[in-house]
């Protein structure tokens, strides 16, 4: 009985550092990201460590976690101001942010000038793939993270309102 009583003491303390040892696993990574591996073929779906890779015949998937993050208020480029485009006597302050899978823009400028069209500059993690168009305003985000408004007269206030995909 006493053998029988230690094997389970031991098996119960076994399966209590294993799934610790799984628990202590960076999942989530500390970036705050749950990281996957969609398979090509049949598009089954594995959740990894975040400092393994991806196995052949695999794509890499990240899903963010503790989003929407808080609006940050970017550095401006030259010449660009944040403006009070509605006349209502309050600067709507250019902003973006993230809900992990899409970054939101937000606020007016007053557009920079002509020889630097780029509003501002999206940190990593806030970019697109590729350029993307927004909004109907002309708001163009490029893959280093350029915010601009191409073809806007120097001085020309603009509403910036405009969600893209990350990625």
């Amino acid at each position: 009985m006493k053998m029988r009583r230690a094997g389970l003491v031991a098996g119960v303390l076994a399966g209590v550092l294993l799934l610790s040892g799984i628990a202590w696993a960076s999942i989530p990574g500390g970036d705050g990201a749950i990281h996957g591996c969609y398979k090509n073929t049949d598009g089954s779906l594995r959740v990894i460590d975040s400092a393994a890779t991806c196995p052949n015949g695999y794509t890499a998937l990240n899903w963010a976690q503790g989003f929407p993050s808080t609006w940050q208020t970017p550095t401006l480029g030259a010449g660009c101001t944040s403006a009070d485009l509605d006349a209502d006597g309050v600067t709507e302050t250019v902003q973006y942010r993230t809900d992990g899978g899409a970054v939101w823009i937000k606020g007016f400028v007053t557009s920079c000038t002509a020889a630097s069209p780029v509003v501002f500059t999206l940190p990593a993690g806030y970019r697109p793939s590729e350029t993307r168009i927004g909004n109907g305003f002309g708001v163009v985000v490029n893959p280093f993270g350029q915010v601009a408004v191409p073809g806007a007269a120097a001085g020309q206030q603009l509403r910036l309102d405009s969600a893209f995909p990350i990625g």
